[in-house]
């Protein structure tokens, strides 16, 4: 254990080691970073989706879409249907968009283990995956006829990204 300890100090203890501990703290957060940027380009792409499919249709009938049909609510303020949109943009993204730290509390303690990262990612994919399936046919249900048509270009995707493109690769290869 001793030259163990001593091996490890030795190899850590140096200026080679420290710069490049110091470069991959840089790559991590420049890679975090881009994740960020991706949530951040998603939120704004999901707002203004749902501004535009919105467009033309009655405040009462985008607050009930919005709300999913909550009927407790005040159409006077005028910045209601923006926060609405906001908030629903949101849950959207977070929803669809991979976030490591919303795993369960056993697999947050996998990625502890060597090789967590590679069981959290796969759960990622999954509840992805099925997030978006359920938004999809949430949307195509919602009678309103252009979110309708954002879920079905949705399930479109997801379809095209979990069978035909795997089965295209597999053919080709």
């Amino acid at each position: 254990a001793l030259l163990g300890k001593n091996l490890s100090q030795k190899v850590t203890d140096n200026k080679l080691a420290r710069g490049g501990g110091k470069a991959l703290k840089g790559l991590e957060k420049l890679y975090q970073g881009s994740d960020d940027v991706w949530k951040a380009y998603n939120f704004k792409f999901e707002t203004n989706k749902l501004r535009n499919a919105l467009n033309g249709v009655s405040e009462e009938d985008k607050i009930k879409y919005l709300t999913k049909n909550m009927t407790d609510i005040e159409i006077d303020d005028l910045n209601l249907v923006d926060e609405l949109i906001k908030d629903r943009a949101g849950q959207i993204v977070r929803d669809m968009v991979p976030n490591y730290n919303k795993a369960p509390l056993a697999l947050r303690f996998a990625r502890r283990l060597p090789l967590g990262n590679f069981i959290t990612f796969p759960y990622e994919i999954y509840r992805t995956g099925a997030n978006t399936l359920k938004q999809s046919l949430d949307e195509m249900n919602s009678g309103v006829g252009t979110i309708r048509a954002i879920g079905q270009r949705r399930l479109m995707g997801l379809m095209s990204a979990t069978i035909v493109v795997p089965q295209a690769t597999a053919m080709a290869a």
